[in-house]
């Protein structure tokens, strides 16, 4: 599936979260302040993300993982690493201005964490006019994550809110 124009750049840069981490995947939890593991976890994948490493971040996920837009479209891991990978090579990101996550609430059950994180994107992109424009893309997400061996893996993103979508400047509905 090919999304279009900004809905297919919000889904991209703004649904997992694109742009940010050191090197190196998640890491076993050894327990204590959750909250904290996973804003250390959201960390690492905006570093990675600055450094346009789709597969690093992808790393993050689970091999079932997928993401539920607002509208009902779901996208597989294979369809967001794609995504992505072609959004970073094909010249279309200018320049990215600042990015991070807001996490708002991490609870868990056993080995499930529930996460409400708001992704927080401005950017310079190319648009379907074929120039530079400022974007900025903040969208919250529901998230669930499981607890495996080599650490924490996402399986599910939900869209819950766009909170912010704006092309210079301007709001766009």
């Amino acid at each position: 599936m090919r999304l279009g124009g900004a809905r297919a750049l919000q889904v991209l840069l703004g649904t997992v979260g694109i742009i940010a981490v050191l090197a190196g995947s998640p890491v076993p939890s050894a327990g204590g302040d959750l909250k904290g593991e996973f804003k250390a976890l959201y960390e690492r994948q905006a570093e990675l993300l600055k450094k346009r490493d789709v597969r690093g971040f992808m790393e993050f996920n689970a091999p079932d993982y997928s993401v539920r837009l607002k509208n009902g479209t779901t996208l597989t891991r294979e369809q967001l690493e794609t995504g992505m990978s072609d959004f970073f090579t094909s010249g279309k990101l200018v320049r990215q201005i600042r990015f991070g996550y807001k996490l708002k609430e991490a609870t868990a059950r056993g080995d499930t964490a529930m996460v409400l994180v708001e992704q927080k994107d401005k950017r310079v992109q190319i648009r379907r006019d074929g120039k530079p424009h400022e974007v900025e893309a903040n969208v919250i997400h529901r998230e669930t994550w499981v607890r495996t061996p080599e650490g924490w893996r996402r399986v599910l993103t939900e869209e819950v809110k766009q909170t912010r979508f704006t092309v210079d400047g301007k709001s766009v509905d």
